[in-house]
């Protein structure tokens, strides 16, 4: 069974606030880890365009400032999935967990022993303008179910 992580994106000091959120979408959709971009999406925003989307979010909401986005990161065991079945649950996972509500870009990482997908997400709410907000126990409660749910549905173990 596939086990997710949570790691936030705060704001870079010195620099421009979102350029650790820039470094990581660049990082997750490297063309040498995504077949060429062949393992990699996005949701509510443009691929190819995805931060400045989120930045435009940002500044139509005026929330430039403190932490930028969010990473999730699925892992599976060696040898537990293929290329394409981990894409389609990531991609499914930003559709359940996030909706229409927050803009993301995903990947898949074929380049270790285990497949593993990223995803990115804005900290804005791009339909209300309100920051994402978790709460101690989401994890157990919504983000890891919804990744049970999926390997079930794949037949994973």
């Amino acid at each position: 069974m596939a086990i997710t992580k949570m790691l936030h994106v705060n704001s870079a000091e010195g620099r421009h606030p979102a350029a650790h959120l820039s470094n990581l979408i660049q990082y997750i959709l490297n063309p040498e880890k995504t077949k060429d971009g062949f393992l990699t999406g996005a949701l509510n925003c443009d691929k190819d365009h995805a931060l400045e989307d989120m930045l435009a979010t940002k500044e139509f909401y005026q929330k430039t400032d403190l932490r930028q986005g969010y990473h999730f990161i699925i892992s599976f065991a060696p040898g537990e999935v293929d290329e394409e079945t981990a894409l389609e649950i990531t991609a499914r996972f930003c559709e359940m967990y996030l909706g229409e509500q927050y803009e993301c870009v995903y990947a898949v990482h074929n380049d270790q022993e285990h497949m593993h997908g990223h995803i990115v997400f804005n900290s804005v709410n791009c339909l209300t303008g309100k920051k994402y907000h978790y709460v101690n126990g989401d994890w157990a409660k919504d983000i890891q179910p919804i990744t049970n749910e999926l390997c079930a549905e794949f037949g994973l173990e």
